[in-house]
């Protein structure tokens, strides 16, 4: 049955919150009058990868001028939001992450005709008084929740959220079919992330994508880096991300022997791409259950060394499908990335193994399915004149 469906997003960076709205458009597309509407600042810089499923996408982000008045910008986007919503009449507007919930809340205000899904995929981040009694406010406009894990409901029933508007939705990939000339696509994806970021083609390369923000702990990146840099001089970290604390983290590495071997290489549009270029992927937090960037790295046969914690258990099984690390263990980052590179045969099998969790336990279609159903409960599509 054909609805017209809003899908909201803060960013269309792959490896964020726009990774599982790909994978839900890609679904939808077909049977489906769907736009997107990206609200936030930070974008990649190069074209946005949603044109293949010839969607309309929308930027209603402020120009430079409201760059550093986070408020008014916020206002902006929710005005112009508002005025797309009116234009194209939309049964169902999904919002993806927080920022863009609430924007969505807000553009939508009063109008309960059009009903509002939010897709939260990472933990509410700590807010003043005054902010959090508004963001309470304004996701009770919500009419259902997806959330990507147990703990992000918990969260949304400490906001006085019923239970019963919540359901729980792993985040999940599209593999598509198996390519013949395996190889070949790998050293694409290589060469990609070479010319990328300029490492040298025989380094050993670390991928981690995060919001360079101290709750993510990229730090402890570097400080890994720093100790493989003590028997090895190969070792290159590559970090997609944008944030706050950039110069900072710029400060730290060369406060470091590895400085030169810290990349950070922004928020390109093809992440999710380059990221199968790495020969191990780092995660160093647990904000983003479930993160998307593992799953797409484990989908390309990468190996995974990640903190361990509930948020990360159900794909990180310790030397099964990737290696689990205690929170703010530098020196673990270091010693199993040193076991990789000296145990190749060892990578490749934990590569293999998680790659074939990951296929087989986290998969786009059922997750599409059910999100389906969700929007079929929600009310029925209305009746449109030709």
């Amino acid at each position: 049955m054909s609805r017209r469906l809003l899908l909201v997003v803060d960013s269309l960076f792959p490896l964020g919150d726009a990774h599982q709205l790909k994978t839900l458009a890609n679904h939808v597309a077909r049977e489906n009058e769907i736009a997107i509407c990206v609200v936030g600042p930070e974008q990649p810089k190069t074209p946005n990868l949603f044109t293949a499923f010839d969607v309309p996408v929308y930027f209603l982000a402020s120009d430079q001028k409201l760059k550093h008045r986070t408020a008014a910008a916020k206002i902006q986007a929710t005005m112009r939001l508002r005025k797309r919503i009116t234009a194209f009449g939309p049964d169902v507007v999904h919002a993806f992450g927080t920022a863009s919930t609430l924007i969505a809340a807000a553009g939508l205000g009063l109008d309960r005709k059009t009903k509002l899904v939010s897709s939260i995929l990472s933990k509410w981040q700590p807010q003043t008084t005054i902010n959090q009694w508004i963001e309470s406010r304004l996701i009770q406009r919500v009419d259902r929740f997806i959330v990507a894990h147990d703990c992000l409901k918990a969260e949304l029933l400490d906001f006085g959220i019923p239970e019963t508007q919540c359901s729980v939705l792993a985040n999940a990939v599209d593999h598509g079919g198996e390519a013949s000339d395996k190889d070949d696509q790998l050293q694409r994806r290589r060469r990609a992330l070479i010319d990328a970021t300029g490492v040298d083609p025989s380094a050993f390369i670390a991928v981690s994508s995060a919001a360079l923000e101290p709750v993510t702990r990229l730090k402890d990146l570097i400080w890994a880096t720093d100790l493989l840099s003590c028997v090895r001089d190969d070792v290159h970290l590559v970090i997609f991300g944008a944030g706050t604390q950039h110069q900072r983290l710029l400060k730290f590495a060369a406060c470091t022997e590895a400085e030169q071997h810290i990349h950070f290489a922004g928020l390109p549009a093809n992440a999710d791409i380059l990221i199968g270029g790495a020969d191990v992927y780092w995660n160093s937090h647990l904000q983003t259950p479930l993160p998307c960037s593992v799953l797409t790295a484990m989908n390309f046969g990468v190996p995974v060394i990640s903190v361990y914690g509930p948020e990360t258990a159900p794909l990180i099984l310790h030397q099964e499908t990737g290696f689990a690390v205690n929170f703010g263990a530098r020196d673990e980052f270091a010693r199993w990335t040193k076991f990789l590179i000296e145990k190749p045969e060892a990578a490749q099998q934990i590569s293999d193994q998680g790659q074939q969790h990951i296929r087989r336990c986290f998969s786009g279609h059922e997750g599409g399915n059910e999100i389906e159903k969700i929007y079929a409960g929600l009310s029925a599509p209305a009746t449109r004149t030709q």
